[in-house]
């Protein structure tokens, strides 16, 4: 029949009967990723290059076809959340909108608007650096990277859990300073005689400018301090004021901070605690997608 003479076909191809075994499954796929990899280094040295662009918009639509089937395919749609799953998703997305920019830049008289431009621009960078850290999925094959691969992925929870107290201080903090100091006037003057109170005219003191406001809470985690910020001038309502933005200050300097610490500390003597069968189950995890999975690697499987 028909079907049997296909599948005798199939046994006598050499490429069959090669890409049928796993380990070379691994490492055309690899072969591919570490090709992609150059390309998109390559793309940031010569951004103009339309054949290069060309490549990358074709693996972008290829790993978007692969991650999607993946998604449909998994039986536990819990699956789907796992960290380096949905760190791809979002790396197509990025990589497929800033490369289909790009080729409308390129060879189009849509692209040459500036807004444009910039999208594309900020998509391709946040691509970019996405596929570079994609390097640590990778590490975690390695006896020697892999247990600190697995822990910089699981920090990132007590990371993201930390950040969603934060916010919420954030928010709570900066609405209220914001709205003490918008009933303060303010004429543009600076009266300060300090030469490290140059900021008082910035930030938190405009009444019309609330996302300076914003902004100067959520980068005072970084730089702490600063009650010029705040103004110069006496008054209850800057005395007010300064007393929230040091409750503020302790908040993150010594709560926030420290808590996060501890629990990446914790997270970090978790895993030493049994580092190897850790990145033995991480190891087995990877190799059985080569084993399960037989489509080509990127960019032909668009057509197999």
């Amino acid at each position: 029949t028909y079907a049997e003479a296909a599948q005798v076909s199939k046994k006598n191809c050499p490429f069959d009967s090669f890409y049928s075994v796993p380990i070379n499954r691994f490492i055309a796929h690899a072969t591919s990723s570490v090709l992609f990899l150059g390309l998109v280094v390559s793309h940031v040295f010569h951004p103009d290059n339309g054949c290069l662009v060309s490549i990358i918009f074709a693996y972008a639509i290829s790993f978007m076809a692969r991650d999607i089937a993946g998604v449909l395919q998994r039986k536990s749609k819990f699956d789907n959340f796992g960290f380096w799953n949905v760190y791809a998703l979002v790396n197509d997305i990025f990589l497929l909108i800033g490369s289909t920019l790009k080729i409308m830049i390129l060879y189009s008289n849509i692209g040459e608007t500036v807004v444009v431009v910039e999208i594309e621009s900020c998509m391709m960078g946040m691509a970019v650096s996405m596929t570079i850290m994609k390097l640590l999925y990778w590490c975690q094959l390695s006896q020697w990277l892999g247990p600190l691969a697995i822990s910089i992925r699981r920090v990132h929870k007590d990371i993201v859990m930390v950040a969603s107290v934060y916010l919420v201080y954030f928010g709570a903090f900066t609405l209220g300073i914001h709205f003490i100091m918008d009933l303060q006037p303010f004429d543009g003057t600076n009266n300060c005689t300090d030469a490290e109170n140059r900021f008082s005219a910035l930030g938190l003191l405009h009444s019309n400018d609330t996302v300076s406001a914003w902004k100067t809470t959520l980068w005072a985690l970084f730089d702490p301090g600063h009650p010029d910020y705040l103004g110069c001038y006496k008054g209850f309502a800057r005395t007010t004021a300064l007393t929230l933005w040091g409750v503020y200050q302790v908040v993150n300097v010594v709560m926030l901070l420290n808590l996060l610490v501890a629990l990446m500390t914790n997270t970090m003597a978790l895993i030493e605690k049994d580092k190897d069968s850790n990145w033995k189950f991480k190891r087995t995890e990877i190799w059985l997608k080569f084993i399960d999975d037989t489509s080509l690697p990127a960019p032909f499987n668009i057509f197999y």
